[in-house]
């Protein structure tokens, strides 16, 4: 009987703690608006913005591939290859989409966590698949990993500015 009248308020205080939804901070530096050069799976260097709810994905190398850029407007996802814009639809763009949504996680798709020095290693998932985050000691991203069953993104962060 004793072990119930002690169980009682451990079970209200763990259940009126979780309802509060509370915010921990671990994603602080997406309240900013974010400029990142990032190398795309070992072969494409980008550059990934994000702005009052919009973002873009621009190509910095190959040079070939210099011209085109991904454009997030009002809700809408555009292709740009210097002055032609060709809107995409999003069924066709969750690739693109789910590197734009990089840098506008939530703490509630979060999976896991676990802290090894002065890493932090995360993984949320959402519609667009599993992310998993490596974040150094300022707290800020150098690697993301985005797995779907359509595709797989290694992405590593090689600056980041947080404006």
């Amino acid at each position: 009987m004793k072990r119930i009248v002690l169980l009682i308020p451990l079970i209200f205080c763990l259940f009126f703690s979780s309802c509060q939804g509370g915010s921990y901070g671990i994603l602080s530096y997406q309240e900013k608006n974010i400029e990142a050069e990032c190398t795309l799976n070992g072969e494409y260097k980008i550059l990934v913005t994000k702005e009052n709810g919009g973002g873009s994905i621009a190509f910095l190398e190959p040079s070939e591939l210099s011209s085109i850029s991904f454009l997030i407007e009002n809700g809408k996802i555009v292709a740009k290859s210097e002055s032609v814009l060709v809107p995409l639809p999003e069924k066709s763009a969750t690739g693109i989409l789910a590197i734009l949504n990089m840098f506008s996680l939530s703490e509630g798709e979060l999976y896991t966590a676990k802290q090894e020095g002065e890493l932090s290693y995360m993984e949320f998932l959402n519609d667009y698949g599993l992310y998993k985050l490596t974040l150094g000691k300022s707290s800020l991203p150098k690697t993301i990993k985005i797995i779907s069953h359509d595709y797989t993104f290694d992405i590593s962060i090689d600056t980041i500015l947080l404006k």
